[in-house]
């Protein structure tokens, strides 16, 4: 759908993920895990905690490969972001072509995002790549 529909607006995401923290809370949950953000939504939801606009800890996890994953690497994980309650710490890579996954292969011969086609050989070689260079800079990896 990349291409297809228009991003949310920053109020539009804001909005979103502040009735999904408050119902999440409405349900008792204290925690929820994000696996696969930007950094731009990171400080989106930095932005609402400070406001008191959302209490719900969460650990966020930044979608890689890619300038977010980068940038995360050189930074190194912030467990006490946002006063502690969003822990930024983990790289997404959505390269397991499972149906309905964001790595499912696209019906194109062409690759379709960047991010998301794990069929397109070059999305393989830049998942390979971009796991080798956290290797070899001797960060941690699981």
């Amino acid at each position: 759908m990349n291409g297809c529909c228009r991003p949310p607006s920053a109020q539009e995401t804001a909005r979103a993920l502040e009735v999904g923290a408050r119902r999440s809370v409405q349900l008792g949950w204290t925690q929820l895990q994000n696996a696969g953000n930007t950094w731009r939504e990171v400080e989106q939801l930095c932005r609402l905690y400070l406001a008191g606009r959302i209490q719900l800890r969460l650990y966020d996890a930044i979608y890689g490969p890619g300038a977010d994953a980068n940038r995360l690497l050189a930074e190194g994980p912030d467990l006490q972001h946002c006063g502690g309650k969003l822990a930024v710490r983990g790289i997404k890579l959505y390269i397991d072509g499972a149906l309905g996954s964001r790595g499912a292969p696209t019906p194109s011969a062409t690759c379709f995002s960047p991010r998301l086609d794990w069929a397109c050989p070059s999305r393989r070689c830049v998942c390979v790549a971009f796991v080798a260079g956290v290797r070899s800079n001797s960060c941690g990896w699981q």
